[in-house]
């Protein structure tokens, strides 16, 4: 279970790198000649991307954590009291496969929108502009 933890930060790491070179780019191709204002270095823009997962992303978790406590007590409270046994074990196995999968498609759909929009920006910057 180390192994994964460490593996999946290793993967969300690599992708966080490709996503500050996406926006770096898009930066530069776009924001740059509009608005007239200076290119952005990769290490300055890995900071603002920071900055930004921290101000508009921060307050995500304490919500669906409260959201998600109510919804399991009521279902807890629905489970009959012979049935219990099975319902936890069938949740526990969950968790330990269901994360992984989510996790994974995150990623994918992270990297997977990230190249869609560097080649999409790429296109209009080399075509269009």
């Amino acid at each position: 279970n180390i192994k994964k933890t460490v593996g999946f930060w290793g993967i969300a790491l690599a992708v966080g790198f490709y996503t500050t070179f996406v926006l770096q780019s898009l930066w530069n191709w776009f924001a740059v000649p509009v608005l007239h204002v200076a290119s952005v270095g990769y290490w300055a823009m890995f900071g603002l991307n920071i900055l930004f997962g921290v101000i508009f992303g921060g307050n995500k978790s304490r919500e669906d954590h409260f959201r998600w406590e109510g919804v399991l007590k009521m279902l807890d409270a629905c489970v009959p009291e012979e049935k219990r046994v099975d319902v936890q074990e069938a949740l526990k196995q969950e968790a330990e496969t269901g994360i992984w999968i989510d996790a994974g498609s995150m990623v994918f759909g992270q990297v997977v929108g990230n190249t869609l929009t560097l080649g999409i920006g790429w296109a209009i910057h080399s075509f269009l502009v």
